[in-house]
């Protein structure tokens, strides 16, 4: 199949381009806007992740959760071509997709550490991603949505277990990034290797 049968499979269109590059500017809105404050300690003065910015994550997130489903996935099932390379490239373009708007919350607002956001987003994707390869769509959309929700309450998580807004954590966050969205990746991937009944 050309990229752009694959890309119609998933469900990609103008309108579906239009939401994701819409939740991405919603993302930059919300930069300026800041949460209660979540990080107990008194003595700290900057706080940049708590932000709704945090919490618009989810957004694009949703949006390629959408895309992620394949629309036609009986019939990659009958190609003598590898079902699992074509759902790996797939989800390689969702990443890259979702990375170059990243980047570009990353340079438009400065005061946000554009690395750690990186990684929370990107742990936060491959979670919905398996969510919504395992048990649905709405699943996918909804695990990070929990995740971000939990983890905004102040004193609901104790601080050094709160990976999103804690700073200090930054190496485990990096680490769990670096082993944890291959794995989950993988996994994803097998789960939508066979063909529905």
């Amino acid at each position: 199949m050309t990229p752009l049968r694959v890309a119609a499979a998933h469900a990609v269109d103008l309108s579906s381009v239009l939401a994701l590059s819409c939740t991405w500017v919603v993302v930059l809105a919300v930069n300026g806007l800041t949460l209660p404050a979540i990080n107990p300690s008194p003595e700290v003065i900057s706080r940049p992740l708590e932000s709704v910015t945090t919490i618009a994550l989810a957004l694009p997130i949703a949006v390629a959760v959408h895309l992620s489903s394949n629309r036609l996935a009986w019939l990659a099932h009958t190609s003598p071509r590898s079902v699992v390379l074509g759902d790996i490239a797939w989800f390689a373009a969702i990443y890259l997709v979702q990375w170059v708007g990243l980047a570009v919350v990353a340079v438009a607002a400065p005061g946000v550490p554009g690395v750690h956001l990186f990684a929370v987003h990107t742990l936060l994707l491959a979670l919905a991603l398996l969510a919504a390869r395992t048990a649905g769509s709405l699943a996918g959309v909804c695990t990070p949505l929990v995740l971000i929700a939990v983890l905004s309450v102040p004193d609901l998580v104790p601080w050094p277990a709160n990976l999103i807004y804690n700073l200090d954590q930054a190496t485990i966050l990096r680490f769990a990034t670096l082993v944890g969205v291959p794995a989950l990746t993988a996994v994803a991937v097998q789960f939508d290797q066979k063909p529905a009944d």
